[in-house]
């Protein structure tokens, strides 16, 4: 027998708790920032929900930078594993997204193929 909250996501029933739901949530609460790493190293920060409107653009300045200065320090050791590189870059833009909004949005991290 289920017990527990369920909801209806579409035309899926699934519990209230799901992962899924929770992602949404949070997600709703905090806003999402995409960061792109290009071959280069570069990134790009892109955020949705971030109550930044005036400052957005000085935001994802400042967070990019975060982010490849972040990346810069893990450039010197030979053979960088792709989830190290990610998880520098998801903390990077969310510390920054931190210090301008307060808030600690969900991160997701792209990175291009060397």
């Amino acid at each position: 027998v289920r017990s527990g909250r369920l909801v209806l996501d579409g035309d899926i029933i699934s519990p209230a708790d799901g992962n899924a739901i929770v992602m949404r949530r949070r997600i709703a609460q905090a806003g999402i920032l995409t960061v792109v790493i290009d071959r280069k190293g570069r990134a790009t920060v892109a955020g949705v929900g971030l109550p930044l409107e005036e400052d957005y653009d000085a935001f994802v300045q400042e967070a990019e930078a975060d982010v490849e200065k972040a990346l810069g320090k893990i450039k010197s050791s030979k053979g960088k594993d792709a989830d190290e590189v990610k998880e520098v870059a998801r903390l990077a833009a969310r510390r920054a997204a931190q210090r301008w909004s307060g808030k600690k949005p969900q991160v997701q991290v792209i990175q291009l193929e060397r």
